[in-house]
């Protein structure tokens, strides 16, 4: 009997100490998770290579969307990705990635110039016409200055040549 009695004090107790530990623990992690973005939307410096802000990014998920009419390269970068611990949607044209676009926000979107049906530089005017301001990254084989600051100066954020190395496709998304 006098065990009973223990147990019956106690138990609620470490249920309700449990519960409160949980509770705090994920209000911790979501108030963790608004010092994140509001850092990295601070001042303007939302850009994808951003080190100072973006280094601290590591390890929390990121949700990605590549369009590149390659398959075989569009799935490498995929997996890549993967193993980063993002979350990755795949499309191969620009009339797919508008679609995706308009049904699903994402962090970043890493995408090639000369597709067919859409170029990357006309899906990145329509996004930034219909407002959207999520961070696109070209990757592409054009690889002259004037491609380069056409990008940018149409809103692109960031633009990387191929061939390239994935440490520094990984470090620049970061």
């Amino acid at each position: 009997r006098p065990m009973y009695a223990k147990n019956t004090i106690i138990e609620p107790f470490l249920h309700l100490t449990t519960y409160y530990f949980i509770v705090f623990s994920y209000q911790l992690f979501i108030l963790y998770q608004r010092i994140l973005y509001n850092r990295k939307k601070k001042d303007g410096l939302h850009f994808i290579g951003h080190r100072l802000d973006c280094s601290m990014l590591r390890g929390i998920a990121m949700k990605i969307l590549v369009v590149e009419d390659e398959e075989m390269l569009n799935n490498i970068i995929a997996k890549r990705l993967r193993v980063e611990s993002m979350t990755v949607d795949c499309c191969f044209n620009g009339e797919e990635a508008l679609d995706y676009l308009s049904t699903s926000g994402y962090d970043v979107v890493i995408m090639d110039i000369m597709m067919p049906k859409m170029d990357g530089l006309s899906v990145l005017k329509h996004m930034r016409e219909e407002g959207n301001k999520t961070p696109v990254l070209f990757l592409t084989a054009k690889d002259s200055l004037q491609d380069k600051v056409d990008g940018l100066n149409l809103g692109g954020d960031d633009y990387l040549v191929k061939p390239f190395e994935f440490e520094e496709l990984i470090a620049r998304v970061y």
